[in-house]
C-alpha cells in the first residue's frame, strides 16, 4: 500500500505545455471535461471540517491538446486513462475528502500550489481499509472530522509524482488558484512508465 511516490525520474514537460496551461487556468469560458453529470452533487457539495461547514473546492479539466497526449505517450507513459490539465478555483480553502472516480492511480504535476501552506492529506475511514476500492466508484466523505489522518504532503512543484487515489484525499489551507497536469493509469500502465 502507498499514498504517494515522487517520480523525479520522469522528465518535465516542454515550456510550451506549461505556458499553455497558465493561459488556460484562469479561463472561465471554456467547456469543463469531467463528467458534470456523474459528479454533480459533489460538485457542489459543503463539507465540515473542525466543527465548520465550509464549500468544497473541485477540480475542473482543461484539454490540453493533441500535442501534449502524443508527448505524455512519447516521454512518459504509452497507456493512460486520460490526461490534460486541472484546475481548482477559488471558491474556499478546502477541497474535501474523496476517492477519485474510475481511477486507480494518478500521475500529478503541480504547476501552482495555491499558497505556501496548501497541503494534501491522506486520510482513513473508521471501519474501511485504507485503500478503497468499490468497484471503481467515487467515495466521498462530507463530515472531514470523522476521518483518521494518516499523512500530510506539500507536493513538490514541478515534479512529477504518483498518487493512489483510492486512498481518501482531500487537499487544505489553498489560496487561489490551485492546477496541475494530470494522467490517470492503472497498474497495468505503470508496465509503460518503468521502460523509460
Amino acid at each position: 500500500m502507498f499514498t504517494w511516490l515522487p517520480m523525479a525520474h520522469l522528465p518535465d514537460p516542454p515550456e510550451i505545455f506549461t505556458q499553455r496551461a497558465s493561459d488556460l487556468s484562469g479561463r472561465t469560458d471554456l467547456p469543463d471535461l469531467v463528467d458534470l453529470m456523474k459528479l454533480a452533487p459533489y460538485r457542489v457539495r459543503s463539507v465540515q471540517r473542525k466543527g465548520t461547514i465550509v464549500q468544497s473546492r473541485s477540480q475542473k479539466g482543461r484539454d490540453m491538446g493533441t500535442d501534449w497526449e502524443q508527448w505524455v505517450r512519447e516521454n512518459i507513459v504509452d497507456d493512460f486513462i486520460e490526461t490534460g490539465l486541472r484546475v481548482s478555483e477559488p471558491v474556499s480553502d478546502t477541497h474535501g475528502a474523496h476517492t477519485d472516480p474510475l481511477r486507480k492511480w494518478k500521475l500529478y504535476y503541480l504547476l501552482e500550489r495555491g499558497g505556501d501552506n496548501a497541503v494534501t492529506c491522506f486520510y482513513k475511514e473508521k471501519g474501511h481499509p485504507v485503500v478503497r476500492d468499490l468497484n471503481d466508484q467515487m467515495i466521498v466523505c462530507n463530515n472531514m472530522d470523522e476521518l483518521e489522518l494518516i499523512e500530510q504532503v506539500t507536493w513538490p512543484i514541478k515534479q512529477w509524482v504518483l498518487i493512489n487515489t483510492m486512498v481518501i484525499h482531500s487537499v487544505e489551507n489553498i489560496q487561489g488558484y490551485r492546477y496541475n497536469f494530470t494522467i490517470s493509469i492503472t497498474p497495468r500502465d505503470l508496465q509503460g512508465l518503468y521502460r523509460r
